[in-house]
């Protein structure tokens, strides 16, 4: 895969991606899910009339924070495979972290900063522990049972799993030969069975039924991966397209067996959602282009993600207890999240991912 169509394809996907999620938080969430955004925020439970916008958001097939987490997830199973062939393995690990830690570390930080004003100002007790903060920042929560702080950080959770398991499957990136990664879906979809039994035929503890949640995403990521080994001719189309049904149907098979299942009809239609954009793109990639606007977006789209959530809530929260419109105190909260993004884009993201690379160089030197 060429640097120039890589960046192009993905970063554009991923410079839109993040603002599907914000839409549905802060529009979404925010006004249909009134009594999580006050817990998770330390204030009251808002009780004012929805505004029309938020019907667009109450649609029962068409869910924006999944399809854009399912436009995430296939970047994610595009572009792994190209870094973990062109790293030293503990390099790739590094660079991986250093990618995710350091920028959400600081970035959940921010958003905790704000809950504790929004508990300040609200006279409310401050929702949260240190315990509770450790093992969030280092996006491990769900092994401790212990509930997400910003409920987004369950997607990197998987992310940081996916790594591992991209490692692991490094020979069949350089091969070609797809069978293994279909292997561990199927071993996915058994342990899915297996974690979420009929009633009365035992119990499984809570976290090994978080990390069967978890490993259900793995098959539709690795369609991503399909993209991949076509792109890099190392799949034929009419390969690639067998592939990938198989994986959408033990994508499927695997919600059906999980903890999701309930949601399954009206969830897994936004991820076809995100599948059919993200395959008409690439095949369109040798035409897409991607311009200063996307650019900035794409760099800024990580920590637009790990910001947006508590610190949105808060600033909405208590935009409208001062008397603001929802209209002004959403459109100031635009401007306000792409400032904050850019700057921990440039004093943490950009430098740890700096940090990552002459890392690799260096343990590629001494090969």
């Amino acid at each position: 895969m060429t640097g120039r169509e890589r960046i192009d394809f993905s970063d554009v996907l991923r410079g839109v991606a993040p603002w599907f999620v914000v839409a549905s938080h802060w529009i979404g969430i925010f006004w249909w899910g009134p009594a999580l955004v006050a817990r998770i925020t330390a204030s009251p439970l808002l009780d004012e009339p929805a505004p029309w916008i938020a019907s667009w958001f109450s649609l029962r097939y068409f869910n924006f924070g999944a399809f854009g987490v399912g436009l995430f997830f296939l970047i994610s199973g595009l572009v792994i495979p190209l870094s973990v062939t062109a790293n030293n393995p503990v390099a790739f690990v590094l660079a991986r972290l250093l990618r995710i830690l350091p920028t959400y570390i600081v970035g959940l930080s921010i958003g905790v900063f704000a809950v504790y004003c929004s508990s300040m100002y609200w006279a409310l007790p401050f929702p949260v522990e240190w315990k509770s903060f450790i093992v969030n920042a280092l996006l491990v929560a769900n092994f401790f049972d212990i509930p997400s702080l910003d409920y987004v950080n369950w997607t990197l959770a998987i992310e940081l799993k996916f790594y591992l398991l991209a490692l692991l499957l490094i020979g069949t990136f350089r091969s070609g030969k797809f069978w293994p990664i279909l292997l561990v879906c199927m071993v996915g979809l058994l342990f899915n069975l297996l974690a979420n039994p009929a009633e009365g035929a035992g119990q499984v503890p809570v976290w090994v039924k978080a990390q069967a949640k978890d490993v259900m995403f793995f098959p539709f990521m690795f369609i991503g991966s399909v993209f991949y080994l076509i792109h890099s001719s190392k799949m034929s189309w009419r390969l690639g397209v067998i592939y990938s049904v198989l994986l959408v149907l033990l994508f499927c098979l695997t919600w059906r067996a999980s903890a999701y299942a309930p949601n399954f009809y009206h969830i897994t239609l936004n991820y076809c959602y995100a599948l059919v954009v993200f395959a008409v793109l690439f095949c369109f990639r040798s035409h897409v282009r991607c311009n200063s606007l996307f650019g900035f977006l794409a760099r800024i789209s990580y920590p637009v993600y790990v910001i947006h959530p508590l610190c949105g809530y808060v600033f909405l929260r208590l935009a409208l207890a001062q008397g603001w419109s929802y209209y002004a105190a959403l459109l100031l909260a635009l401007p306000m999240t792409l400032f904050a993004s850019y700057v921990l884009h440039l004093l943490v993201e950009q430098p740890s991912i700096s940090l990552g690379r002459l890392i690799g160089r260096r343990m590629r030197r001494k090969e």
